[in-house]
């Protein structure tokens, strides 16, 4: 699975102006022309941004081929210092359990936000616009059922950037407000939630919830290794996590 990802697509963490404008045109694009979750007259710069970007850590998906952005997604990071943590979630949900201190660590909980996978990209790759996106026959134009197959190694791929962001920013819980079929999605692939109170509406209706880090990559690695190999970047994030534990063990002792 890993190799097969890397062969189609490639991570980025989205850390110039120019690289987050990519996040910013590709949310515009799903949030507000794909979806109708927003008014694109409402963003006149082709831009979908907010505030919570100005403490958010972004990737981007990119097809190795073409160079076209597959798919986005941010980490909300932690401020202490604004109300709620400077996560969006304390705004939509008011499950006291997100005022818990020592499950939602203020230093080291990020909120997951803006997951967007274009359906543009499906779209060009279907009509044959992003040729040798799939078998990388010179010249094949892919089949729409060869896309869908691809499109949860677009998940996955996304999740795997999630992963060096936790990693970069010392991040041990996620929180998120998803949709129940996402998290459906998610779940048969081993990556699981927990959910916090009731669905709320926001963007529809979406059910915030919860995972610790090392708790969740443990029981994908027992239930889904060849998941748990793609999204840790063939293990490369886990053995940095174990290595950071280590040195902060020997620091204590």
């Amino acid at each position: 699975m890993v190799d097969l990802f890397r062969s189609y697509f490639e991570v980025v963490h989205a850390d110039t102006p120019q690289l987050r404008r990519e996040a910013y045109r590709l949310r515009y694009q799903v949030l507000a022309v794909e979806h109708h979750y927003l008014r694109p007259e409402d963003y006149p710069d082709g831009e979908e941004r907010d505030p919570y970007d100005t403490h958010s850590a972004h990737c981007l998906l990119i097809h190795r081929k073409t160079g076209a952005t597959a798919g986005t997604v941010r980490v909300v990071l932690p401020r202490p210092d604004m109300e709620g943590g400077g996560l969006p979630i304390t705004r939509h949900c008011a499950d006291p359990i997100l005022r818990n201190p020592v499950r939602f660590p203020p230093l080291s909980c990020g909120e997951i936000s803006r997951f967007s996978i274009s359906k543009e990209f499906r779209r060009r790759a279907t009509d044959g616009l992003i040729p040798d996106a799939i078998d990388g026959r010179s010249g094949a134009d892919p089949r729409p059922n060869e896309i869908r197959r691809l499109v949860p190694y677009m998940t996955l791929g996304l999740m795997q950037g999630l992963m060096g962001i936790a990693l970069a920013h010392g991040l041990t819980v996620a929180v998120a407000i998803m949709e129940k079929q996402f998290l459906r999605l998610l779940a048969r692939f081993g990556i699981r939630f927990h959910e916090i109170g009731p669905e709320i509406p926001l963007f529809g209706w979406r059910q915030p919830c919860y995972r610790g880090r090392v708790d969740l990559l443990e029981d994908l690695r027992a239930e889904r290794p060849d998941v748990w190999e793609l999204v840790t970047d063939d293990g490369a994030y886990w053995q940095a996590w174990e290595h950071q534990d280590q040195q902060l063990r020997q620091g204590a002792g």
